[in-house]
């Protein structure tokens, strides 16, 4: 078995530098860079931002570049934020986004669950029907317009959460960006339970009379 997984391993490491190949050059035949949005820059001093971050070097220096600065923890500055690096960034937001994936995931298999088993009760009812019609929208539906309904519902027609900010990282600012990616999720686990259950009943002991 330590064999077999040393062996996947190593096959595992010319289709990484393949692809860290492929991506470093897929982004350097791309027409425009990083700071070609800021309108107005002087070319003196979009010289001297390539230059800090390197953008002014042969494309063969950023290739042996490229490759190793990840491994030692090195990602680099971030080109939008000029005052944080990719490290920082991943430090700051990697928390928060592993607290709401979490909340998230449980809130989709928990309520899911539910659904699909009142679903299976309630079989080709009302409720049976909307669980699957609740299940199809927010498998169809992308999270960029969830959001903002939840946010235009929630936040600014009812003021009943917050639309904006961390405050903190209080549970409540967390409560739309759970739901949001909750909702693709919760629907994909009552299609399959229900079916299941429907095909599987649970079994009940049969009663037999007791003979005179």
């Amino acid at each position: 078995m330590l064999r077999y997984i040393l062996r996947r391993l190593l096959t595992a490491i010319p289709t990484l530098f393949l692809i860290v190949t492929i991506s470093f050059f897929l982004m350097h035949v791309a027409p425009g860079g990083p700071f070609n949005m800021e309108r107005g820059i002087p070319p003196e001093i979009k010289a001297n931002i390539e230059r800090i971050f390197h953008l002014d070097e042969p494309i063969w220096m950023h290739y042996l570049r490229y490759p190793t600065t990840p491994i030692h923890g090195a990602l680099g500055p971030s080109y939008i934020l000029l005052n944080f690096s990719v490290a920082e960034l991943f430090r700051v937001g990697l928390p928060v986004s592993i607290r709401i994936g979490s909340f998230a995931m449980l809130l989709s298999l928990v309520a899911g669950s539910a659904f699909g088993v009142v679903a299976a009760l309630r079989q080709n009812k009302a409720v049976d029907y909307m669980v699957i019609a609740t299940a199809t929208a927010g498998s169809t539906i992308p999270t960029f317009v969830i959001a903002p309904l939840l946010h235009l519902v929630f936040g600014l027609t009812w003021h009943a959460l917050p639309i904006g900010g961390s405050n903190n990282r209080a549970f409540v600012n967390s409560i739309v960006p759970i739901i949001t990616f909750a909702l693709p999720q919760l629907a994909t686990v009552p299609r399959p339970l229900r079916p299941s259950l429907i095909a599987h009943p649970p079994s009940h002991p049969t009663l037999t009379p007791r003979p005179p």
